[in-house]
């Protein structure tokens, strides 16, 4: 009977917090989209990072578990703090300041360079030269030397200048 009270007052607390909030965002577009710009530094990195924990985080720590050992579960809580520390950085004001165009301007040489190194590289399938990880869980199955060339290469066919 203590299991259905628990959730019953989770129910209620959680149902409690929805309509309060959606009370509070239906006052105006600013309210809704930006909370009424009063948000905190904390309050937005935790919302950017909480839906990322949601159905298919148990998907993702199991296959991590599966692939790579017990010892990666520390892995998806490396996510909470990087996650939380991102920093994102916006080119959306007239003119911009130049960060997207550089990027894209030098994203053709760095990927012609990546192709290079694997392509030119002495090994036969792939090493820790080219495409290989030494931290890799599941022994670096299934990269392909091969295939990582044939697609960049299809990638660069494809880019314009």
């Amino acid at each position: 009977m203590l299991d259905w009270g628990v959730v019953a007052v989770y129910g209620l607390v959680t149902l409690a917090i929805g309509l309060w909030y959606t009370r509070r965002a239906s006052q105006g577009t600013t309210e809704y989209f930006l909370g009424g710009r009063q948000i905190s530094w904390w309050m937005l990195g935790t919302s950017l990072v909480a839906p990322t924990f949601s159905t298919d985080t148990p998907n993702l720590v199991t296959d991590m578990v599966r692939t790579g050992g017990v010892s990666q579960n520390w892995l998806w809580w490396a996510f909470v703090v990087t996650g939380m520390t991102t920093v994102f950085v916006y080119d959306g004001y007239p003119g911009g300041a130049g960060f997207a165009q550089h990027g894209f301007d030098i994203a053709r040489t760095w990927l012609t360079a990546t192709r290079d190194l694997i392509r030119e590289c002495r090994c036969r399938d792939g090493c820790l030269s080219c495409i290989q990880s030494p931290k890799c869980g599941n022994g670096n199955n299934p990269l392909d030397k091969l295939a990582a060339v044939r697609i960049l290469t299809e990638l660069l066919r494809n880019s314009t200048d």
